[in-house]
């Protein structure tokens, strides 16, 4: 999945966040990175966390 161009308006958003599986609103939470040229797009920015930080009692896809 590559990242589509920036959303400017709400519809935009709301194709953007059922593209990578997301609600609307947790789209909104997590602000696309800002549009400076660099290439990220629609794609949204993550909270950076490692997988320490992750909560142990949690049932993760992919438990490590």
């Amino acid at each position: 999945m590559m990242p589509g161009p920036y959303p400017k308006t709400p519809e935009e958003r709301a194709v953007a966040a059922k593209k990578y599986n997301m609600r609307v609103e947790d789209y909104e939470d997590y602000e696309p990175h800002p549009d400076d040229g660099i290439g990220y797009g629609d794609y949204p920015k993550l909270p950076d966390r490692s997988h320490h930080e992750r909560d142990p009692w949690y049932q993760w896809d992919y438990p490590v």
